[in-house]
């Protein structure tokens, strides 16, 4: 939601006639940031709102062949979305680390990676799964070597914490020329991930569509 609130700010400077998605007080800016750290929710109010209003009116959005993109990034978000956290005190804790936290920034989306990987090790489940992760000087120097174009298609079917996509973002940023040549960048490329840990999966969720904020636009992600 953090990320997605990120993306509200993008269209809304390039749109004059944006309107959000989401209902006014569902929106992370104005449940989660919006008030005076002494006006902000927190222990058993904040549950409560999370647990019986915040997610429930998310995933109730129903998706037809008239839904926009962005109802169907939340939708995506959303719909298999449970919280598992019970302390409204540590939610906020979180909800304000992820408050200062600068998605926009590549140096820190590739420490998201670290963060998957701790929660692999105190999961006890990176060996047995047989999942490795790639240093991101690696990804960054074989997205050098491949030297991707715009026209081609891009595709990381284990796409994990998004390192590959990051990069081949950002090498295909530096050819982008026109606005017709990033919507080409756009739709080329394709992720995919599969997980059965909640955890996992919402590390995986929030690295991946970061990819979104470096692209200003909607991509192909998988889950």
């Amino acid at each position: 939601m953090r990320v997605y609130d990120l993306k509200e700010d993008y269209w809304s400077l390039y749109e004059d006639d944006f309107s959000s998605a989401l209902p006014e007080n569902l929106r992370w800016r104005n449940w989660a940031i919006g008030k005076a750290q002494k006006d902000q929710i927190t222990g058993d109010e904040l549950v409560d709102f999370i647990n019986n209003e915040l997610f429930p009116k998310m995933k109730d959005i129903q998706l037809n062949s008239d839904s926009t993109k962005r109802e169907r990034i939340i939708y995506e978000m959303m719909h298999e979305a449970f919280n598992y956290m019970k302390d409204g005190v540590c939610i906020r804790r979180a909800v304000n680390l992820l408050s200062r936290i600068k998605f926009d920034n590549k140096a820190e989306l590739h420490e998201f990676n670290d963060v998957y990987e701790t929660l692999l090790k105190d999961l006890q489940s990176a060996g047995r799964s047989g999942e490795f992760y790639t240093p991101r000087a690696i990804t960054r120097f074989i997205t050098e070597k491949i030297n991707p174009q715009v026209g081609e298609t891009i595709a990381d079917f284990a796409c994990g914490t998004g390192g590959f996509l990051i990069d081949a973002v950002e090498h295909l940023k530096k050819q982008v020329n026109s606005a017709e040549a990033m919507e080409v960048v756009e739709r080329s490329l394709h992720g995919v991930e599969k997980k059965n840990s909640f955890h996992i999966c919402f590390v995986l969720l929030i690295c991946c569509y970061m990819v979104l904020i470096i692209l200003k636009s909607v991509t192909q992600i998988h889950f």
